[in-house]
């Protein structure tokens, strides 16, 4: 509550996913929101997931398919539905089911056919679980969620977002916080690297 004049905008810029200005020359931020967001759009989970969500998403998009392709769509629903559904105790288990989703759905489908139950203890967890930090997506998703509103008709600059403007580009956060962390790192430290030779050489 304190920092809120900080925003530009003041409540209006926050609440809308603005920052505080000095912010904006901190190189700690840069880095802080290039991990976040790599964290939640880079982890093992999401390397797997995201390559079959833009096939399926590909494959609706035409308004006819082939039959290899139907056959496609099929099976990358099944992988997408085996990623969410599983579950592991270990993440070398999970990293498994990650590696073949088609061999855990035959799986799946073997034990259902037995009538067996899945052994649940307190290690059992979502595949995802163990790869994906759930407060860390939320934030990003939140993010997201702003710089996509529809009833918006600029293109945001959201702390957290996925993706950002930068002079009428849209690059990803990890680029945008790359490029921001070596600009600002070089204004800082040519003045100081002079101030020293000049301290140095002083007679």
């Amino acid at each position: 509550e304190m920092n809120r004049g900080l925003f530009v905008g003041g409540d209006e810029g926050r609440d809308n996913g603005g920052e505080p200005v000095p912010s904006a020359i901190m190189p700690l931020r840069y880095a802080f929101e290039g991990s976040i967001v790599t964290q939640a759009t880079a982890n093992r989970f999401e390397k797997t997931r995201k390559p079959i969500q833009d096939k399926i998403d590909t494959l609706k998009g035409k308004e006819e398919l082939l039959q290899s392709e139907e056959n496609e769509l099929k099976e990358a629903g099944n992988k997408i539905g085996v990623l969410f559904a599983s579950i592991a105790k270990t993440s070398s288990q999970a990293d498994k089911i990650l590696s073949d989703p088609l061999e855990q759905l035959k799986k799946l489908q073997e034990t259902e056919m037995e009538g067996l139950e899945p052994e649940l203890d307190r290690d059992t967890r979502s595949v995802s679980q163990f790869f994906v930090n759930d407060r860390v997506e939320n934030m990003v998703d939140l993010a997201e969620t702003l710089r996509l509103d529809r009833r918006r008709n600029d293109k945001p600059n959201i702390f957290l977002a996925k993706e950002k403007p930068l002079l009428g580009v849209t690059l990803s956060t990890q680029w945008y916080c790359r490029i921001f962390l070596v600009l600002l790192t070089t204004a800082f430290l040519l003045p100081a690297a002079s101030f020293l030779n000049y301290s140095l050489t002083r007679r």
